[in-house]
């Protein structure tokens, strides 16, 4: 049985706190190239701003604007930890691009998951293939990463999804 069939196709999902060093202005900026490329996928933004960052979240939501209406961008509330699982599940890959020095536990919870993961922090380097792998800030390199990672077969993506599960549970 193939545990990505289960997952919504082209589903990106983003969980956690929304605030500045996560990047995620580079996420959405990224994001609307791989639209005007005519690329396919569905962004779930899950996550609550701190409340210094409210304003972050409007400039955001204000950026994705033109996603939003199309539907390739939700922005949902944080959910507990209990419901993260459902989440990384329902989706075929996760993007944190928190760089290196602080590590999310999210990437290592969405690999225990079988999610495939596309992340910017250096410290996975040797556990990751370095198709997801983030190396630079331009958007450009990062809507490829993206498409190439959503042009898997499921074959493929059921692979690296075992493979990471087992990396995460060694």
């Amino acid at each position: 049985r193939h545990h990505q069939l289960l997952k919504q196709p082209n589903s990106i999902l983003y969980l956690g706190r929304l605030s500045k060093i996560k990047r995620l202005k580079l996420l959405i900026e990224t994001l609307a190239l791989v639209d005007r490329r005519g690329g396919d996928f569905i962004l779930n933004i899950v996550g609550d701003p701190t409340d210094t960052d409210k304003d972050y979240l409007i400039s955001l939501k204000t950026l994705a604007g033109p996603l939003i209406v199309k539907k390739k961008i939700n922005f949902l509330s944080g959910v507990n930890h209990k419901e993260t699982v459902d989440f990384y599940n329902q989706h075929q890959l996760l993007i944190n691009l928190t760089p290196s020095g602080s590590f999310d536990k999210v990437i290592l919870e969405a690999m225990a998951c079988e999610s495939l993961v596309l992340s910017a922090n250096n410290a996975l380097r040797n556990a990751l293939p370095s198709i997801f792998l983030v190396t630079s800030d331009e958007p450009t390199h990062l809507a490829e990463k993206i498409q190439a990672i959503l042009k898997l077969s499921v074959e493929q993506m059921d692979q690296y999804g075992r493979d990471f599960r087992q990396y995460v549970m060694v």
